[in-house]
């Protein structure tokens, strides 16, 4: 943007190009960006054609730097949105696999579908990214990204807390029913396995992988939401049989006591695999880390509520000056009205300015009298005006 004199024209003698000197190859981008650019004018569809999703995040971010530099971005956003939708399940690939600057694109061009799905990547993938890789993000797109990682830590733990709490149905006991040691020795083979199934969980916890892992737990709790011989297969068994001996007819009743508990804890954490993200994984397989974060429309960044302000802040006090000379839209003045009628101090009953009725005054007097006292009320008025500030009574 050049600053314009009254004539028109800018300060300088001649435009310069920042383009004029540099390469054939750059020559060539910027005069395509500005095509675009000037296209998306006219309603003509961003040209990314021929191109893999890395140069298409590059011609993307120097098309809306060309658009930003003559203030028009506004224009661009929505030509980029749409052609970068156009590219279907070729951008979610690359979202996936580079969530940071496609999350940074998308809050620029105030792209929903883009930003969202990148979001939900960052998020899935924040255990395993570097402090140099998270202060690529923008500061707002960081801010919410470490929310969200938060709330899912949070969540996380409190499924933990659920599974290694569990106990079957079937288990639990009524104060009201005749207990005896039977009553528990009948299930020894269920809390053997209640037993077994928490030291795993433990261990697990202890060394890592779950919540605090790398991938966010992702293989972890895709292990417990299948269930069956997922995890704690028949290997882990006969390892945990080398301190525990059992009969082959016990191993298999403690196998299906297992069984039946996996199938308990599975729908503790089908949120955590809940997929938001837009990649088709039938086709392209599971990703490496959660995709269960959502992200609300009123937490886009470009959306969030500014700060009320302070009505008792810096705001200029009203007085009554300015309400005297305070117009309508219209350019009518208010007319104000005192709220309360102004009574003579002797006590006598008098016509008051402001609200004060012609009912009041007593009907045996006459109009003489009646004018009379009304002018000397105004003279007392006027000379207390002299002594006291002025009541200012705006009629």
């Amino acid at each position: 943007m050049k600053e314009l004199d009254k004539f028109g024209r800018a300060p300088k003698s001649r435009m310069s190009f920042g383009y004029l000197g540099s390469s054939q190859v750059d020559i060539a981008t910027t005069a395509k960006h500005w095509d675009n650019l000037l296209g998306a004018f006219y309603n003509r569809t961003v040209d990314i054609s021929n191109m893999d999703m890395a140069n298409v995040l590059r011609s993307c971010v120097g098309l809306l730097e060309t658009a930003e530099s003559i203030e028009a971005s506004e224009i661009i956003r929505q030509s980029i949105d749409i052609a970068l939708l156009r590219q279907g399940q070729t951008l979610w690939r690359s979202i996936a696999s580079q969530p940071i600057p496609w999350a940074n694109l998308g809050d620029r061009i105030h792209s929903p579908t883009i930003f969202r799905d990148a979001v939900i990547h960052v998020v899935g993938k924040w255990n395993s990214l570097t402090d140099e890789q998270r202060s690529v993000l923008y500061p707002s797109v960081r801010n919410l990204c470490e929310r969200k990682h938060i709330e899912l830590q949070l969540k996380m733990q409190a499924i933990e807390v659920r599974i290694v709490g569990h106990y079957p149905a079937f288990l639990q006991r009524r104060p009201s029913e005749n207990i005896y040691r039977a009553t528990y020795a009948n299930d020894v083979y269920m809390w053997m396995a209640v037993c077994f199934y928490r030291q795993w969980y433990c261990q697990q916890s202890m060394e890592g992988r779950t919540r605090a892992a790398k991938d966010g737990g992702a293989a972890f709790f895709r292990a417990v939401g299948a269930g069956g011989r997922s995890y704690l297969t028949t290997q882990d068994q006969a390892r945990f049989h080398l301190y525990f001996p059992m009969s082959s007819k016990a191993m298999s009743i403690l196998e299906k006591n297992l069984d039946v508990l996996k199938a308990d804890i599975r729908p503790l954490v089908a949120d955590l695999l809940i997929d938001n993200s837009q990649l088709d994984t039938a086709e392209y397989g599971q990703l490496p880390h959660l995709t269960c974060c959502d992200v609300k429309p009123l937490e886009m960044t470009w959306s969030t509520p500014e700060a009320s302000e302070d009505p008792s802040g810096d705001e200029e006090e009203l007085t009554d000056s300015d309400a005297e000379h305070e117009t309508d839209d219209d350019g009518s003045e208010h007319i104000l009205f005192s709220p309360q009628a102004k009574v003579d101090q002797d006590g006598e009953n008098g016509i008051g300015t402001g609200t004060g009725s012609l009912a009041d005054v007593d009907s045996s007097r006459s109009d003489e009298e009646i004018e009379e006292e009304m002018e000397e009320n105004e003279e007392d008025q006027e000379g207390d005006g002299e002594d006291d500030d002025e009541e200012k009574v705006f009629l």
